[in-house]
């Protein structure tokens, strides 16, 4: 999940119990019914995929119907919303002044995933995680003064083979654990 920064917020369950609830469903598209039944109180995006092969975008807003993509090959996402709906309820000066890397890091994974092909999808969406491209503002975020987030973890799901390869911190310096599910 990814935030989005929308002008409007309202009171309600906080995404963390969001995601418990949707983790808890057994396929993507169950996930993303309970996802999208809870009122979204800020901004936020989901890329939720199962063992099948089923991999679902949601972009919320509050205020705003949910926005669910389905992809069939692969897709992306950073901290800006790609729905015009969603997009439209977004502050676009705390987005600039936030996350003013997020079209060209989406733009790069994007690219990089297109030139991967079908290659081990583990192994691409681990390397795309540490992309360096556009260093400090690239996809694998570092300090930097134009821009006031880093990347705390990454985290790549084979759903498929039930493991999680987690790195807290920079998946460039960090060391990635592997986690049976």
């Amino acid at each position: 999940n990814n935030d989005l920064l929308p002008r409007a917020v309202r009171h309600g369950p906080p995404s963390q119990a969001v995601r418990r609830h949707a983790l808890a469903r057994d396929t993507a598209r169950d996930a993303v019914d309970a996802i999208s039944s809870t009122p979204a109180v800020g901004g936020r995006t989901y890329l939720v995929g199962d063992a099948s092969g089923d991999v679902l975008t949601v972009e919320l807003a509050a205020g705003a119907a949910p926005s669910i993509t389905a992809h069939r090959d692969h897709t992306a996402h950073t901290n800006h919303a790609l729905d015009r709906h969603i997009a439209a309820r977004e502050d676009p000066a705390l987005l600039a002044a936030t996350y003013p890397s997020s079209p060209s890091r989406l733009r790069r994974a994007v690219d990089l995933l297109d030139r991967r092909g079908r290659t081990d999808p583990v192994d691409t969406c681990r390397d795309i995680l540490t992309d360096h491209c556009g260093h400090p503002l690239s996809i694998c975020r570092h300090p930097s003064r134009d821009e006031p987030t880093v990347t705390a973890v990454s985290a790549v799901f084979d759903c498929g083979g039930r493991r999680a390869f987690i790195a807290l911190g920079n998946p460039c310096a960090a060391a990635t654990v592997e986690i049976a599910l």
